[in-house]
């Protein structure tokens, strides 16, 4: 996989854009100009500090994410 980089916006670049799927359980972001990719959870790690990455779409447990609300910055 490639790393996520953070990059000055092109608005009409699709490879920049995400679409979140937000299906219970199965939830996954998705790149609008190449959809046969996906964010990932590199290794599958959970602690502060790991990688995300850009990975051909699996299903895999490492591509499913969930909202959530963090309440000190809710406010805001």
């Amino acid at each position: 996989g490639a790393a996520l980089v953070i990059a000055n916006a092109v608005p009409s670049d699709q490879t920049q854009m995400w679409s979140w799927s937000g299906q219970q359980n199965t939830s996954t972001f998705t790149n609008v100009g190449y959809p046969a990719f996906s964010v990932d959870n590199n290794a599958g790690g959970v602690n502060t500090g790991n990688q995300v990455q850009i990975w051909s779409t699996t299903g895999s447990p490492n591509q499913v994410f969930a909202m959530a609300l963090i309440p000190a910055l809710a406010g805001q």
